[in-house]
């Protein structure tokens, strides 16, 4: 049994929530409109609906690449991370906020653990200072 196919007509843009694209009933239009102005009038032409060209492609092969190197310094070097994340963020790269997110994770989790180890390395030091 094969799905029944979507009709034709406005639905929310999946790239874009603020705003409405027209489905044709095989793949989105380049029209989009305002959902609250449901007048036609009020349609404009997205270039993020026309075909991918190789420009397209290669901005994405970037973002991968820069997502790539984000990931490992947000673990390893979160303040670089967090540039990265910054800079995918800014982008709309749902993947800079998760980069975002670890890298300021790491740094609180190196801060407990400085924390603790201060902490540890004190304790240490009154007990040999009482028991020597």
């Amino acid at each position: 049994m094969t799905p029944e196919p979507v009709p034709a007509g406005w639905y929310p843009d999946p790239r874009e929530a603020a705003v409405e694209r027209y489905w044709d009933g095989a793949a989105w239009s380049a029209r989009t409109r305002d959902p609250r102005s449901q007048a036609s009038a009020d349609m404009r032409v997205d270039e993020a609906a026309s075909p991918a060209t190789p420009d397209d492609h290669t901005a994405d092969s970037r973002n991968n690449g820069l997502a790539i190197v984000g990931w490992i310094t947000a673990v390893v070097f979160s303040p670089i991370g967090i540039v990265i994340g910054a800079i995918l963020a800014s982008r709309d790269d749902k993947r800079g906020r998760w980069i975002l997110g670890v890298a300021i994770a790491m740094i609180l989790l190196w801060v407990i653990y400085v924390v603790v180890l201060l902490q540890t390395a004190e304790h240490q030091a009154v007990r040999d200072y009482y028991y020597e």
